[in-house]
């Protein structure tokens, strides 16, 4: 065991949180450390939990490949790269001088610290899965969320599946996965919280609290694919422009963060206010494995749907009343846009409805 090892070792055993480890479990712990990543990655108990909770459907990425390179955050081989052990009481947070933990180092990117803070969130509260359909996702891109539209309950951890080489191709944002874990700030702090109270883990700029400036439902999601991690936030408010950061975050131009914001608030604006357009499969779909005994193993979830058979919509322009003026214009798309409705009992009741894109066909310039 060398000094770094040693010293690993010595913090294990005296880990401020919850999280106990006996000397056992500390030797098993480095022990990992030697492992190749792919093999770690399936060890952890967050591909674990999640590696069968469904089997995607044709035309979307494998759901165990993507776990598997979400996993790669929660692995011992990352987390000791990418912190360094610690003394709580010398970091100035006031415990005693046996406390250690672990602290990100100060060249690691802030934006990983999001993806350790969101497996973490996403592992406790055993975030769902929304699968979408290909002329959904295009539809839900190409509407604009205008400020006042936040739900007022929302998922507060959830993946988002999109059809396979949909964020490339369509949205243009090169190397961006097609599985993306979506969160609301509040979850993402709370992911923070969890990490420090299990394992005394904190981030390089903790000073006693966590971020009090984010509290808000600004959802936060990433992406990883091939090893490359890509971060991004998606505002309800019109604080700012949408954000993108991470690996790859250069080969991105405005108008593609713009479309994958609209695509994600869109689809929590839907699920939640628009359930005609929500379906679950009523089978469990099989994994192509065997289990002990020659068991065929089956997904512990069906899947949930947004606008599975979904088709954009097309309307023809009706035939021109001679004695009316001509209204000559292209076929265009108008852009899809969220309505308040009045409804109910004397019309009080307020209902937020979608109005999805149209293609309009116009009429023949040159008839």
């Amino acid at each position: 065991m060398d000094h770094n090892q040693k010293h690993i070792y010595e913090t294990l055993l005296a880990l401020q949180g919850k999280m106990r480890f006996s000397k056992t479990g500390a030797h098993a712990f480095l022990n990992l450390l030697s492992q190749q990543l792919q093999s770690s990655c399936k060890g952890t108990k967050f591909y674990r939990r999640f590696k069968d909770r469904y089997v995607a459907p044709e035309g979307f990425r494998s759901w165990q490949e993507a776990m598997l390179d979400f996993s790669k955050y929660t692995t011992p081989q990352y987390i000791i790269e990418n912190t360094q052990p610690v003394s709580l009481n010398a970091a100035g947070i006031g415990f005693s001088e046996e406390a250690k933990g672990f602290r990100f180092r100060e060249n690691t990117k802030v934006t990983l610290h999001n993806a350790v803070a969101m497996t973490a969130y996403a592992y406790f509260h055993k975030s769902p899965a929304i699968y979408i359909g290909g002329e959904m996702c295009k539809a839900l891109a190409n509407t604009e969320v205008l400020a006042g539209l936040e739900p007022e309950i929302m998922l507060d951890s959830f993946f988002i599946c999109l059809p396979k080489g949909f964020a490339e191709n369509y949205l243009g944002l090169k190397g961006h996965g097609d599985v993306l874990l979506c969160q609301t700030a509040n979850a993402r702090l709370s992911g923070f919280k969890k990490l420090f109270n299990a394992f005394g883990l904190i981030p390089p700029d903790y000073e006693g609290q966590f971020y009090p400036d984010v509290k808000s439902n600004t959802i936060v999601s990433f992406s990883c694919l091939k090893s490359a991690f890509i971060y991004s936030q998606h505002p309800w408010k019109p604080v700012g422009s949408n954000y993108l950061g991470g690996d790859l975050k250069n080969n991105a131009n405005d108008t593609s963060v713009d479309r994958l914001s609209n695509l994600i608030r869109n689809a929590v604006l839907l699920y939640c206010n628009e359930k005609k357009y929500v379906f679950n499969d009523k089978k469990r779909r099989i994994i192509h494995q065997k289990g002990f005994a020659g068991q065929t193993i089956t997904a512990q979830y069906p899947i949930t749907w947004l606008g599975k058979n979904y088709q954009l919509k097309r309307t023809a322009q009706n035939s021109i009343d001679l004695e009316q003026p001509k209204r000559l214009f292209k076929s265009h798309w108008r852009k899809g846009h969220w309505h308040h409705y009045w409804t109910g009992t004397g019309r009080e009741e307020k209902i937020l409805k979608w109005v999805q894109p149209t293609y309009i066909k116009g009429v023949n310039l040159h008839s």
